[in-house]
């Protein structure tokens, strides 16, 4: 996480910097910031975090409540159609349940499934899947 100090006629410039961990409980304070600068000017002081890979950041607060970092999992939803082509199953012929198989390519470049059953026999059947956003090796 990185603090940004600015006065109101002058650009944000990078103040202090900390890594937030499970060693310091995800939290930091900063202590004894000074005020104004030599001017006579107030100091604001901004948080930024440096982009984490297949998160999404949102940061709210202000430097007199305090900051808060909210790292969003990224995810993407798929949608995946069943459409029976068999006149209406005239023939009574569909089976209770079909199994999707979505498949992702790990990081070994091996396939790995997530497995969905539908059991919905019904004309069409609609499944929404949630997977995780993981860069590959070439960071894509």
């Amino acid at each position: 996480m990185q603090l940004y100090q600015q006065t109101d006629n002058k650009t944000p410039e990078l103040y202090g910097e900390v890594t937030l961990s499970e060693g310091n409980n995800w939290e930091n304070t900063f202590t004894n910031l000074p005020v104004e600068d030599e001017h006579g000017y107030t100091y604001y002081y901004t948080v930024e975090e440096i982009s984490v890979d297949g998160y999404t950041t949102n940061i709210t607060g202000n430097m007199t409540a305090g900051y808060m970092i909210r790292n969003t999992l990224d995810t993407m939803d798929i949608t995946v159609n069943k459409d029976w082509v068999d006149n209406n199953n005239d023939k009574s012929s569909r089976p209770d349940g079909i199994t999707i198989g979505l498949y992702y390519i790990d990081e070994n470049g091996n396939e790995e499934p997530f497995i969905v059953e539908v059991t919905d026999n019904g004309v069409t059947s609609e499944v929404q899947l949630t997977a995780i956003i993981e860069p590959d090796l070439e960071g894509n």
